[in-house]
């Protein structure tokens, strides 16, 4: 309870004052944390997120001196899965890996996310990644489809877009046009007439479906929405600035698995301004082709 305490805004000064091993050891449930026995029975929430978050911001502070300690708890982790000690948590080290590091993270988070042994970390191996490579977001084939809910931010372009990426990397035709605003739809439609998904597909589709690919980009636009879900940065009220349109437009970079480079789209997006769906924007291309045509393309190059 006194780290609790103690993290709550704690300056650098006062964050050096604590040892690597004891923010691990926190951020990992390994200390007597009132909510660990909840956690360890999968009932975790976003109540005890923001003492998460501020325990890792200190191990950022303290920088590449932390680093050591933090590759000894991966590879914990590579080695024994989901019995290591360092499990509950691990998405938090991996940012905090991934900030310090930056790029040089990349070889590391790449070989856990080959890793079969690691597929329960996949969103968080996603989200480091991203951090590590400085990109809005970053989409492995092997995520598993499924309703995600973030605790620091609402539904942002970037859900909407993450789903239809999986959905289309995957071959899940119910998943993606569940994505689709109503011109996006009625581009789809048209672009079946006279075709089964599956010869659409082929036609769009000429690399590999499986796990091992992945496709990444980012938002070519100022504010949060252009960074990584997370950056473990000090955020500020108010930064974000999103695009005040029920049809935002946001030129958007696409990367593919390996961080290079591979085509530009401008994506248009349907704000739904619902909070009670599933994804409050939908993509809304009328030359949805393209698009497709584009994610298929990186999915190709790595």
């Amino acid at each position: 309870m006194l780290l609790i305490a103690f993290l709550g805004l704690a300056p650098t000064s006062r964050a050096q004052g604590v040892s690597p091993a004891d923010l691990i050891a926190f951020l990992t449930y390994q200390s007597d944390r009132p909510e660990k026995r909840a956690v360890m029975l999968g009932m975790a929430s976003c109540g005890h997120f923001r003492e998460d978050r501020a325990a890792a911001r200190s191990l950022v502070r303290l920088g590449f001196s932390v680093v050591p300690s933090i590759e000894e708890a991966l590879d914990s982790i590579e080695r024994s899965g989901e019995r290591s000690p360092f499990v509950l948590g691990a998405g938090w080290l991996l940012d905090v890996y991934a900030q310090i590091e930056k790029g040089a993270a990349y070889p590391r988070i790449r070989k856990m996310m080959d890793n079969p042994r690691l597929y329960f970390l996949r969103l968080e191996l996603d989200s480091s990644m991203a951090l590590s490579l400085g990109l809005t977001s970053y989409v492995s084939g092997s995520r598993a489809p499924m309703r995600i809910f973030h605790c620091n931010r609402v539904q942002e372009p970037r859900d909407t877009l993450d789903q239809l990426i999986l959905a289309w990397v995957r071959n899940d035709r119910p998943w993606l046009e569940a994505s689709l605003g109503p011109n996006a739809r009625a581009a789809l439609q048209s672009f079946l007439k006279g075709k089964t998904w599956a010869t659409m597909r082929k036609q769009l589709w000429h690399g590999r479906s499986d796990g091992a690919v992945a496709v990444a980009y980012r938002f070519d636009i100022k504010g949060t929405w252009s960074e990584p879900g997370e950056t473990l940065e000090e955020k500020i009220e108010g930064e974000s600035a999103p695009l005040e349109s029920v049809h935002p437009e946001i030129e958007t970079l696409f990367r593919n698995g390996s961080g290079r480079d591979c085509g530009r789209q401008r994506v248009k997006f349907l704000d739904t301004r619902s909070m009670t769906e599933p994804l409050r924007y939908r993509i809304d291309n009328s030359d949805l082709g393209e698009l497709l045509r584009s994610i298929a393309a990186c999915a190709a190059t790595e």
